[in-house]
């Protein structure tokens, strides 16, 4: 007595080359519609982690999360890279590391005579663009002269704005060294979009594959 079994291996096989053939191809339109999310999410990262002068759509704005970008995936090369440009990446390094400033800095912003100087947002007017104004700058507080006396005037280790009816403002404070906090969270932001979106996009690519058709 004899049994014997066979097992026709067409559609396994059939199934395999339709996964050769049209799997990287699904696989790197997954990693794309997740960089794509992922990007989104660094965008609204920033959009929260500074307050823009300009307000909401401002070009300040527009620039950070513009210069959020990513480089696709292939079916050659199944991997994204997720990048900031560069004259962004500048303002943004720090804001993730965080960082000691000084005034010899180039990019501390205002300073006066050696000392950051750190403006009062609710006094000092800004433009669109986030910078100071030209008018409302130290120098432009203390050296410029309006009906023979100056805008402004120092009073221990700050800047004060004059003020129609007050005893005046105050602008700037004057430190030697400031600390930045992290804010703005780069490849913790991207590592969780990809956490929580590769799985699903993944799974709804490769579900179009039939696998049962091998040509």
């Amino acid at each position: 007595m004899e049994v014997r079994i066979s097992l026709d291996t067409r559609e396994i096989r059939d199934s395999f080359l339709a996964l050769r053939r049209e799997g990287p191809k699904a696989i790197a339109e997954a990693i794309n519609k997740c960089m794509f999310e992922a990007r989104l999410d660094v965008q609204t990262e920033i959009r929260g982690a500074f307050l823009f002068s300009g307000g909401p759509g401002g070009s300040t704005e527009k620039f950070l999360t513009n210069s959020v970008l990513f480089q696709p995936a292939t079916a050659t090369k199944l991997v994204g890279d997720m990048y900031i440009r560069r004259g962004a990446r500048v303002i943004l390094d720090r804001q993730e590391a965080g960082a000691s400033i000084v005034a010899t800095d180039p990019r501390v912003g205002p300073e006066w005579e050696g000392k950051i100087a750190v403006p009062n947002l609710a006094v000092v007017k800004r433009g669109r663009s986030g910078r100071i104004l030209g008018t409302d700058t130290p120098k432009a507080l203390l050296m410029r002269r309006v009906k023979g006396r100056t805008r402004g005037y120092l009073a221990r280790g700050k800047i004060i704005k004059r003020v129609k009816g007050t005893g005046g403002s105050l602008a700037f404070a004057l430190v030697d060294r400031a600390k930045l906090k992290p804010r703005f969270d780069f490849f913790g932001t991207v590592q969780r979009a990809v956490k929580r979106e590769f799985p699903r996009k993944a799974h709804r690519v490769l579900e179009k594959i039939n696998l049962r058709r091998g040509r």
